[in-house]
């Protein structure tokens, strides 16, 4: 009775997969909508990695290099170039450790939000030895009907 019970679950599950698949864009639902963007910071901008990644490593969840304009993240495993909609940044930038900002980006129907905190920041005179502020940033991006929030940490600066 057991064995009956048993095979006629998996039968459920397994011919519900492909419903699945086909609902989600060929993805299973669960599946990571965020990757990372493999590419070498050269210079100024602001490069986040997502929280665990080795601080050394060239793998970038947000990806804005003042060089290259617009900013990058692979979405549903392609790089995207993201336009900025909306930001609550200070306008003279941000002045303390602690403090919170929000932007957020659109391309097409990809959205993004990202929520900064800062764990350091550049004094107001000048520094040689600081070369940017640092942050604790939460990614949500929402493609169609998925959604995915990832925790990461980097900074802005040159």
């Amino acid at each position: 009775m057991a064995a009956h019970v048993l095979l006629i679950l998996s039968l459920i599950f397994s011919s519900a997969a492909p419903s699945l698949q086909r609902a989600s864009g060929g993805r299973v639902p669960g599946t990571r909508l965020m990757g990372t963007v493999n590419k070498v910071a050269n210079g100024c901008g602001c490069y986040f990695r997502p929280v665990g990644e080795d601080a050394s490593s060239n793998r970038y969840i947000f990806f804005e290099d003042a060089s290259e304009g617009a900013p990058l993240m692979n979405i549903g495993g392609r790089d995207v170039r993201l336009r900025l909609i909306s930001s609550t940044e200070p306008p003279g930038g941000v002045g303390r450790k602690g403090e919170r900002f929000s932007r957020r980006y659109a391309a097409g129907n990809i959205k993004i939000r990202m929520s900064f905190v800062a764990t350091s920041v550049c004094p107001g005179s000048y520094d040689p030895e600081c070369v940017g502020n640092s942050y604790d940033v939460t990614l949500t991006a929402s493609k169609d009907t998925r959604r995915q929030t990832v925790k990461a940490e980097g900074g802005c600066g040159c």
